[in-house]
């Protein structure tokens, strides 16, 4: 098991199945991973990529965190030791974004990143092609 839910939350417990799952090996998720060989960002090849993340075995931590910002757009955050999802914005997020969220946090976890600069953290259409956290979580619905 790669994740340990501390919240208890139902919704996260499915999602962490979910993601799990993907991120097998012979997961479809996978599958496509290894044949993409065009991410940018310092991420190498799909094969590489599929390495990465299949071979990070240290179970990561979930946890909720109250953004101090209420207006903040941050959904979750990789803090260096556990993946936090922002409970001002948990209810209303699908099934899917969550998994989603936790498969871009745990891609940084496993040492994948959007970019580097003053615009490192925004999502663009760039981005969600060719970085592996916003790839990951932007397609989860054709995975699953």
């Amino acid at each position: 098991m790669r994740f340990v839910n501390l919240t208890l939350n139902a919704k996260i417990s499915m999602a962490i199945s979910a993601a799990e799952v993907l991120l097998h090996p012979d997961s479809k998720m996978m599958k496509e991973l290894v044949q993409k060989n065009d991410f940018k960002f310092n991420s190498g090849p799909g094969l590489d990529v599929v390495l990465s993340l299949v071979t990070r075995r240290e179970p990561i931590e979930i946890l909720f965190y109250k953004s101090l910002n209420p207006w903040s757009a941050a959904v979750g955050n990789f803090g260096g030791e556990a993946i936090h999802f922002n409970s001002r914005k948990f209810s209303s997020l699908s099934f899917h974004e969550v998994v989603g969220c936790l498969l871009h946090e745990y891609s940084h976890y496993c040492g994948f990143n959007h970019g580097t600069g003053r615009l490192a953290n925004y999502k663009t259409p760039e981005k969600c092609q060719y970085s592996v956290p916003y790839f990951l979580s932007e397609n989860v619905k054709r995975w699953i």
